[in-house]
């Protein structure tokens, strides 16, 4: 079905009835007929005027009628489009929240290195704010490092090295994951690489990258486990490892040939030469056209940042108990959604309680370990949906919080078809129930928004200051 522009008494309409739910807000006016129906995007709020919501996305602007909003200008967000209404949803804290330095203390923070000054200082970007800097050390200009900030009394950031300590690796990845909290999610960075590949045929790694990660439709359990493996969050550490044993001449490269980390970083090299190719051998060539290239170099630079951050998170994460997070991308057939999943190890509960040591010793390491999954997505099919299931050996606990109303009729048809396959599988003990989006407990709601926000768990970007 096409959206057509909504006029303000066609949204005028719907007031009532979405006033009753919090982040739905009537769409005034706005061009839709660009959005699919269902699809989830990126956007920022640009102002808010009397009882209104002014929001751009994707280069275009929606107006929406939203009273008591506590959305403010500058707040990036999720926008997904229905029936005349937009369900917006805070994706980032606003820039008032980006890293600040106080003066006359000492932060560590991830410094973005415009360019160097005829003096000597540097031109760098900390958060949204540009300043100029010292250093100790020469500093790669056009890249990032995690240095020691500290605010000198005339306004310049003085940058040193992170002194060495039990707790540098936390404070970079920290660091790392402020620098990248507003990271788009796999799915839209699925979906820039896929136009690019396609803008670049040229581009080997472009095109490795289309075969290896991006498919139509679920992905399969092969295409989880490569991602899981090859999905950039393992990067370095495979290299690391490499490194421990002799090496043939093409293990490295088979390495970044094999992975979406190293493969992003690859492209970035080859769409630079293929510019520079284009740009000495035929004029006007819209791939050799400087802001094209721009463009491009920008979006595979956001796909490095969103691996990074993935790093970032996952080092945290692990360090607080284990729990692993990982980002899936789908595509409908016509849009990109992604849907988050975290994988929390079950502590193993003691299976006796006859106070004898050595029997609870024995069941205890014979017992399997439990995982928790609790996964997070928004389809056109079925809106918000969450999964929070619980897997112990052969027994399987899952409760899948749906909400579209006709969606969650037809899953609950469908639990017998998909107890009976788990049970094929050697699952014994199966349990599914279906229940709306609204019924999630609040004792999950800590969890929730964490793999919402992208954040460790009972930790907010904005207290990871070190």
């Amino acid at each position: 079905m096409s959206l057509l522009p909504i006029t303000p008494a066609a949204a005028q309409i719907n007031a009532t009835t979405s006033a009753l739910l919090a982040n739905r807000y009537p769409i005034v006016t706005g061009d839709l007929t660009q959005f699919a129906r269902g699809a989830t995007l990126q956007g920022f709020v640009t102002a808010i005027v009397a009882d209104q919501l002014v929001i751009s996305v994707q280069g275009k602007t929606l107006t929406l009628q939203a009273p008591a909003s506590a959305l403010q200008p500058g707040t990036q967000v999720s926008v997904r489009i229905e029936e005349g209404l937009a369900v917006v949803r805070p994706e980032t804290p606003t820039p008032s929240s980006q890293p600040t330095v106080p003066l006359g203390q000492t932060q560590i923070e991830r410094v973005e290195i415009l360019s160097q000054l005829p003096d000597g200082k540097y031109l760098v970007r900390l958060g949204l704010q540009e300043s100029q800097a010292q250093a100790e050390t020469p500093l790669p200009v056009g890249s990032k490092v995690v240095a020691q900030v500290q605010v000198t009394p005339s306004g310049d950031l003085r940058l040193r090295p992170v002194p060495d300590s039990p707790q540098k690796a936390e404070m970079v990845a920290q660091s790392v994951l402020r620098d990248t909290f507003s990271r788009p999610l796999l799915g839209e960075v699925f979906k820039t690489l896929s136009e690019l590949r396609q803008n670049f045929p040229e581009s080997p790694s472009l095109q490795r990258i289309a075969n290896t990660f991006l498919s139509e439709g679920p992905p399969s359990a092969q295409q989880l486990q490569n991602l899981v493996r090859h999905g950039g969050i393992h990067y370095e550490l495979k290299m690391a490892q490499a490194l421990t044993r002799p090496l043939t001449a093409d293990e490295p490269k088979g390495i970044v040939a094999s992975d979406l980390k190293g493969l992003v970083q690859k492209a970035q090299q080859e769409v630079s030469s293929i510019a520079k190719a284009n740009l000495n051998t035929q004029a006007n060539n819209p791939k050799g056209d400087p802001p094209a290239v721009q463009q491009a170099l920008n979006h595979l630079r956001t796909a490095v940042e969103h691996i990074e951050g993935q790093q970032a998170l996952n080092f945290l994460t692990m360090n607080r108990g284990g729990e692993v997070r990982l980002e899936i991308p789908m595509f409908n057939g016509q849009s990109w959604t992604t849907v988050q999943v975290a994988i929390v190890p079950e502590p193993i509960q003691n299976p006796t309680a006859t106070g004898d040591s050595e029997a609870s010793e024995k069941n205890e390491t014979s017992r399997p370990r439990g995982y928790g999954v609790m996964m997070h997505g928004e389809f056109s099919e079925f809106g918000e949906t969450w999964i929070d299931a619980r897997w112990y050996g052969k027994a399987f606990y899952a409760t899948l919080y749906i909400e579209n109303d006709e969606a969650r009729l037809d899953a609950r048809l469908q639990v017998p078809q998909l107890a009976g396959q788990l049970r094929q599988e050697g699952i014994s003990d199966v349990i599914i129930d279906i229940r709306n989006t609204v019924d999630l407990p609040v004792r999950n709601k800590e969890h929730r928004h964490a793999v919402e926000s992208r954040a460790p768990l009972g930790v907010s970007l904005l207290n990871l200051i070190a």
